[in-house]
């Protein structure tokens, strides 16, 4: 399902079946997703116990365990709740150059990398629910 957001698009799915899935210009292995396109930007979307999330060329979202994840960027900051009942290696496109970065309110963890080029932010999390938030520079 697609529907007007504002000036933006979201696109909205639940997922039927094992495996990947495709709506509109979304493609995600899960239970749900959700994009919203504002012009060429994706400022939020979110995955609900999936290993992938891409919109057109940009992959949102990786895993090699299933997790739950909301993110949303606004104003120079990129923010995610991410969950996971597994310990998981998560990928996710991360928009803003990294200046602070905060897991669960610590500064500068250990655990977490970006890859400039790329555009991503990566993680290896215990099973748990996690609080991402970076800010720009």
């Amino acid at each position: 399902m697609q529907a007007r957001a504002g000036a933006g698009v979201d696109t909205l799915a639940l997922s039927t079946t094992e495996g990947a899935m495709t709506a509109g210009p979304m493609r995600f292995s899960g239970r749900y997703a959700l994009v919203r396109e504002l012009g060429s930007d994706l400022p939020r979307w979110a995955l609900v116990a999936g290993t992938e999330l891409a919109c057109g060329d940009l992959q949102l979202l990786s895993s090699d365990a299933p997790v739950t994840v909301g993110a949303v960027t606004d104003e120079g900051v990129f923010r995610a709740s991410v969950r996971c009942e597994t310990a998981a290696v998560v990928t996710m496109r991360c928009p803003t150059e990294p200046g602070m970065v905060r897991l669960n309110g610590v500064d500068q963890p250990v655990d977490v990398s970006f890859d400039q080029a790329a555009g991503t932010v990566r993680m290896a999390l215990p099973p748990g629910s996690y609080e991402l938030e970076v800010r720009g520079l």
